[in-house]
């Protein structure tokens, strides 16, 4: 991975790792892969870079963005077991037989 423009400071923040560590990552021009993710997904935030399966999903600004165009919020995608619930429940209550009065 190319270090270029990426300082020792935000090597440390985003590893968590001592400065000294963070510099000799520099000089030897390597960091383990993990970090490599990390750093690619923050100077990215395309999720794509920790797995390809979710390709196209960016966070930005407090949000989740869809390949869609779409944004969540971190409360809309809490909720998805609650909204994935209340669907099982409506898709049952359409399978039972309904009657109907004539008028």
């Amino acid at each position: 991975m190319d270090l270029y423009g990426i300082s020792a400071e935000l090597l440390t923040e985003i590893a968590n790792v001592p400065i000294e560590k963070a510099r000799r990552w520099k000089r030897a021009g390597k960091v383990p892969a993990r970090v490599q993710a990390i750093v690619q997904l923050r100077l990215s935030t395309d999720l794509g870079v920790l797995d390809p399966a979710s390709r196209g999903y960016v966070i930005r600004n407090g949000l989740l963005w869809t390949p869609e165009n779409d944004s969540l919020t971190p409360a809309q995608i809490r909720a998805a077991p609650w909204w994935r619930g209340l669907a099982k429940i409506y898709e049952e209550k359409l399978k039972q037989p309904q009657q109907y009065e004539l008028l």
